[in-house]
Formats: C-alpha cells, structure tokens, sequence
C-alpha cells in the first residue's frame, strides 16, 4: 500500500467517492516489504475495493491479489518505466489483462517514468516482449490509453473515444492509416500532427496554420525534431527568460525545443 494519510482515511475517502461517483485512486503494493504485500487485503479488510478502485503499480500483486482486484472489478494503471527506474521489474501484466481487469497505462512521477505517455508506450510494449517473448497488441496498448481509463475514471461518457456528444478532444498522428494502431504506438513527437483539445488547437503542424489562426489564441512556431510546429503560448520565450533569471540556457527533456 502506498499511502501518504491524506484526507479522512481510506475507507471514509473510498466512500466519499462512491457516494459521488468519482474514482478511489491508490498507489499500491510498490514495493515488496511486508506491509506493502498486505495492500489489496488492507483495501478489503477497510472494504476500499470496488469497481471505484483504482490501483496504481501494483508490482507485488500476487495471484490471489489479481483474483481479487478481478472480483472486485476494480481497475489497473502500470507505469512500467516508473516501476524499473525504481525496482528494475514490473507488474504481472498478462496474468492481470488475463483476469478481464480494466488496465491502463500511466506515467507515474516525471521524476521516475519516462518523459511522456509517448515514451511510456513504446518502454511498455519493449519491457512486455522482454518478460514474455511475445508482442504486446498496439490496439490493445490504444485502449490502454484511450477507452479504459475514461472508464476507470468514469468519464467515458465525455472521454476516450470520438463519439457525438462526447468532448471535442483529438489527436492527429501522421503515419500508415491502414494500420493507425501501430502508427500511434511508434509515432515520436514530430508525428504528432495535431492536437486539439475542447474543440481548440494546442499543437500541430504548420499546414494547420488556419485553425489556430480562427481560434482566436496566441500562438508561436516552435521545431521539434527539426520540425516546424504551431503551439498555443510562447515555451521559447518562457525558456529565454528562465535561462535570464538561472543565468545559463536552460534545457528541459520534456521540452524539446
């Protein structure tokens, strides 16, 4: 069990979500001491396992934890880069998506995953042919990322899917449209074609110049990869002026400009 004693308690805050119909998020077993093993019975015996739940790492699950987790329709999210940055092994992933439980796939902490959910795909479908000699399904790595956490986080009613209705949240990648599963999973960022979210650009290629122009917002050109891209803000302007204020250029992994 990961737990920093935040709120009223497990059993009261998992209540409080029930009641207002809002996932109950956990780190849990990270690690394999005593008291981090006993983390799915700590869940049950606080009655703080239900389809609300949702459990994050989980590298110590034993058969009888993923069992449980299964029963009780509760959800997973696995950080494998997070996971062998820390401990160099990972969650039982097939023994879990065997289960029928809902997993997704996350980042965890910048200071331990990879650098972006991008990155973090490609370390997950490496690490899973490495443990089982097999490859990872793209489709179902896109629904890791997409359609399974809307719903372990209730809102695939707004979420994961382009569907009437649902929120105008879109991600364009350029690659083989006869194969878009595989085209997501191995895209880089200078593939990222566009991205739109609410129904308003964020990022994108400059042959989309006009969309960004309609929205209405302040924009800038930035290269990713040698790559002319279109971006809401100005990143190189907040760059110039933390490498003012720190007094040498400041470089961010995660801001490859």
């Amino acid at each position: 069990m990961y737990d920093l004693k935040w709120g009223d308690g497990i059993g009261i805050e998992h209540k409080r979500a029930v009641k207002n119909n809002i996932p109950y998020v956990t780190h849990i077993e990270e690690g394999f001491d005593v008291e981090s093993l006993r983390g799915i019975e700590n869940l049950e015996e606080q009655d703080a396992l239900s389809e609300h739940t949702v459990l994050v790492h989980g590298i110590g699950f034993s058969k009888g934890d993923i069992n449980k987790v299964a029963n009780r329709n509760a959800h997973f999210v696995w950080c494998p880069g997070s996971n062998y940055f820390m401990f160099k092994r990972t969650a039982k992933v097939k023994d879990i998506h065997k289960a029928g439980i809902n997993m997704s796939i996350g980042t965890d902490s910048p200071a331990s995953g990879e650098l972006n959910l991008i990155d973090e795909i490609k370390f997950a479908k490496k690490i899973y042919k490495e443990m089982y000699n097999e490859e990872l399904d793209d489709k179902l790595i896109v629904d890791m990322i997409t359609v399974n956490p809307a719903e372990a986080f209730r809102i695939q009613d707004k979420l994961g899917s382009l569907e009437k209705g649902k929120l105008g949240d879109l991600l364009l990648i350029s690659g083989d449209a006869n194969d878009p599963y595989s085209s997501l999973v191995n895209a880089g960022l200078k593939d990222i074609a566009l991205v739109i979210m609410e129904g308003f650009p964020l990022y994108g290629d400059n042959n989309f110049s006009d969309i960004f122009k309609d929205s209405g917002k302040n924009y800038s050109i930035i290269h990713i990869d040698g790559k002319e891209k279109l971006i809401i803000g100005d990143p190189k302007g907040l760059m110039k002026r933390v490498s003012e204020v720190v007094g040498f250029e400041k470089k961010l992994p995660f801001l490859p400009i």
